[in-house]
């Protein structure tokens, strides 16, 4: 059931990797050309501050994030939620336009999009300031951007892509599991591999109501990648199945 699962979702990740790689290298080029002044003369002093104080608009850069993660997060939830309703071989449309989907993608696109520039802009503001406090020349300092933007690429592209796509798998499953009015509980399932959290494979086979929360390493959860810690949704690997109601 776990490799079926894996299977499924690589396709999904690899759209995600991609995306999330060209949004970085959007980003870091908008950045570097705050740094270099746009064009004026006297970027020095300025230049810098101004970057280590603000590397870049929130507010622009969180919409474009958004409109990155809607679709991704809306595609993969829906391949999820027809491959949930074709195994569990109900006659019905899964509808997206349900209000519990609906809350669904918004609260996790705008989770998304907090979460990832967060954590971009506290990398860029400490690497900034040491190097104002070291007295480092502009092209230093870009050296210094184009670091962390090359760790957001090479690794955290790859993190963001398995912890979104199993989080909205696992989502589309369960909403489509409900919708199917055939389901009454659902099973956490684990890799078990050496990869394999301590609490994760303490939590394989725990079976719950299908619209309860999962207790996971001290924290509960709907499902795998939604359980709300880091610690435990960050590149989750781990799904459900479901138990059918007794008539």
């Amino acid at each position: 059931i776990w490799q079926l699962f894996v299977k499924a979702t690589e396709e999904r990740e690899q759209e995600w990797i991609t995306g999330t790689r060209d949004y970085f290298r959007r980003q870091r080029d908008s950045v570097l050309a705050k740094l270099r002044g746009d064009g004026a003369r006297d970027v020095t002093v300025r230049a810098i501050d101004d970057v280590a104080r603000k590397p870049f608009d929130e507010v622009v850069w969180g919409k474009r994030l958004r409109a990155l993660a809607k679709p991704l997060l809306t595609s993969t939830l829906l391949e999820a939620a027809r491959s949930t309703t074709d195994d569990l071989g109900v006659d019905t449309a899964f509808n997206v336009k349900n209000p519990l989907v609906v809350r669904w993608l918004e609260r996790r696109t705008q989770r998304f999009a907090t979460e990832v520039n967060d954590t971009t802009w506290r990398a860029l503001k400490a690497s900034l300031a040491e190097g104002i406090d070291a007295g480092e020349s502009i092209p230093t300092m870009e050296q210094r951007v184009r670091k962390v933007f090359s760790t957001a690429s090479e690794q955290r592209a790859t993190m963001i892509a398995r912890t979104e796509v199993v989080g909205a798998s696992n989502a589309g499953s369960i909403e489509a599991a409900d919708q199917s009015g055939v389901v009454e509980t659902k099973r956490w399932i684990s890799a078990l591999d050496e990869r394999t959290r301590d609490t994760h494979r303490v939590a394989h086979g725990q079976v719950v109501g299908l619209r309860e929360n999962f207790s996971v390493g001290g924290v509960r959860g709907p499902a795998p990648g939604q359980i709300g810690s880091a610690a435990e949704d960050i590149m989750c690997r781990c799904t459900v199945v479901f138990g059918l109601k007794a008539e």
